[in-house]
């Protein structure tokens, strides 16, 4: 009986060293596995990271060819407006100068068609009021507007 307890023992202290044994296999099996699981996340974050930045990178790049495109458009729309405000300005100052001869010349036709009936009125007034016949020579001369 001694011999069955001792062997029952040593079967035992067996079992006892197999399953340690094979924990400690599966808990070294679990830690490899754990750390490949880890090296696959850094790596997956590492990817991701990546990833991330390049397209971040291409949006940064559309997003300043689109603002130098748009400085461009503004420029070019600055330039326009600065050269029709300048044509505009010509155009006024032309129209003007014309508009100011036009009136220059109206009153110099005015004044030169208007100056000989004066001159008649102011002789058929003055002749009345002198009382005197006409000669037939005229005092006046007529003043020309040009």
């Amino acid at each position: 009986m001694q011999k069955a307890g001792m062997l029952q023992e040593s079967n035992l202290s067996k079992f006892k060293s197999e399953v340690k044994s094979s924990q400690e296999h599966h808990f070294s099996m679990l830690q490899r596995e754990t750390e490949k699981l880890r090296g696959d996340i850094e790596k997956m974050r590492s990817e991701l990271r990546y990833e991330i930045d390049k397209v971040t990178a291409g949006q940064r790049l559309d997003l300043n060819l689109e603002r130098g495109r748009i400085r461009d458009e503004l420029a070019n729309q600055n330039a326009e407006t600065t050269n029709l405000t300048n044509k505009l300005d010509r155009e006024i100052h032309t129209l003007r100068a014309q508009l100011e001869a036009a009136k220059y010349d109206v009153i110099k036709y005015c004044i030169g068609t208007l100056s000989p009936y004066l001159q008649l009125v102011s002789l058929y007034f003055g002749k009345h009021d002198k009382k005197s016949t006409f000669s037939g020579k005229a005092n006046w001369s007529p003043v020309l507007a040009y």
